[in-house]
């Protein structure tokens, strides 16, 4: 992570091009497996004066799972120095795809796939930015102050380094939400919402309810089969 902070800073510094990209980011405790998986996006815009730069923080597991992510990262890529170089913002979904299981590589990979092409698509920048949600950004800044406060061994200007920067908590878009676990969250969210239902996801020109109801299909079945002892 050291050489990568270091790429961003030079990208920020240098770089006049537009650029954005995905990364899977994992847990390793030294052992032989991979303990888990997130994923993040960097937008960066080095076209204008002074550049800016998006980078959203995802933990299939849920927001602070996604917040403690961002404060690991933080630690080690300065996000408060960041701040001063760039227009820096971190967005932090308040979703929760995977709910068990080792699955979060398969969320990883999918959403990855499918932030590479969410340009095509509404911006997942432009969403989060007009949907944030007030109770969980004051919950994230309470958590980030907390965590602040455990290292008050460590002096102000070092402190500021790492926290001070631009928060957005927010929803992902219906685009990203398909994979979620838990179907109740998937009718809520998608199926009884008049902005999001209706929206198109993907290149055949299915709605966002359209492409999800088509899996939801085929789990209904695995678990009545499996009601029945087939």
């Amino acid at each position: 992570m050291e050489l990568f902070s270091e790429i961003i800073e030079h990208m920020i510094g240098y770089s006049e091009k537009d650029l954005r990209f995905q990364i899977a980011i994992a847990k390793w405790d030294g052992s032989e497996q991979i303990n888990h998986w997130s994923f993040l996006e960097f937008n960066f815009i080095g076209s204008q004066n002074p550049p800016s730069l998006d980078v959203l923080i995802c933990d299939p597991l849920g927001f602070m799972q996604s917040l403690v992510l961002a404060n690991l990262l933080s630690n080690v890529m300065k996000f408060g120095i960041l701040s001063k170089r760039c227009l820096l913002k971190i967005y932090i979904p308040v979703d929760s795809l995977q709910t068990a299981g080792r699955t979060c590589a398969y969320f990883v990979t999918d959403s990855i796939s499918m932030l590479s092409t969410q340009n095509k698509y509404c911006s997942v920048y432009d969403y989060m930015n007009s949907h944030q949600q007030e109770k969980e950004r004051n919950n994230a800044i309470s958590t980030l102050t907390s965590f602040r406060e455990s290292m008050s061994p460590f002096a102000e200007e070092d402190l500021g380094g790492v926290y001070n920067f631009n928060l957005v908590v927010s929803h992902l878009p219906s685009r990203l939400l398909r994979t979620k676990h838990s179907v109740t969250d998937l009718e809520n969210e998608v199926q009884d919402s008049e902005e999001h239902k209706d929206e198109i996801v993907n290149s055949k020109g299915e709605t966002a309810w359209t492409s999800i109801s088509k899996n939801l299909f085929l789990l209904k079945i695995v678990k009545e089969m499996s009601s029945i002892g087939i």
